[in-house]
């Protein structure tokens, strides 16, 4: 195909520069393929990074190993220990249950059944002196913002 033709071809509108190519359609791409950091391009990356990195997780940390982190949280093991018994970090278990709803939710559930705090769960020397683990726990063992 000559020049004239793809000319031709690219302004079948009549108002579009033949000197600039069309725009892809997928911002992604442009992030790629043309460097672009615009907002846009930028947005469309991290969200196409971020679903790929999910999709990996979701590979690595599946269902049956949920409930086998679960089941070990239940027998008492700590969310530490029963990640390392999966090949996993306590991160990848907390950050997995920020963006995964239904495990996360089934985390909770698990430590707060499991929580050794008693009568002090949710106060800092329930945190502190009796190991609780549960997210009211968890809350009370940061330090208060001052204002």
């Amino acid at each position: 195909m000559d020049n004239a033709t793809v000319t031709d071809a690219h302004n079948q509108t009549g108002d579009e520069d033949p000197a600039v190519p069309p725009r892809p359609a997928n911002p992604n791409t442009r992030y790629h393929t043309r460097k672009a950091r615009d907002a846009e391009a930028r947005a469309a990356h991290a969200a196409a990074s971020r679903q790929w990195r999910r999709a990996l997780a979701a590979a690595a940390f599946n269902r049956d190993d949920q409930k086998r982190l679960l089941n070990a949280i239940r027998n008492g093991t700590t969310v530490a220990n029963a990640a390392r018994d999966l090949g996993l970090t306590h991160q990848a278990i907390y950050k997995r249950a920020s963006w995964d709803t239904r495990f996360g939710n089934q985390l909770e559930r698990a430590l707060a059944e499991t929580c050794p705090a008693g009568t002090h769960c949710g106060k800092p020397s329930g945190a502190r002196f009796y190991h609780g683990h549960c997210h009211a726990c968890r809350i009370a063992k940061r330090h208060p913002t001052t204002e």
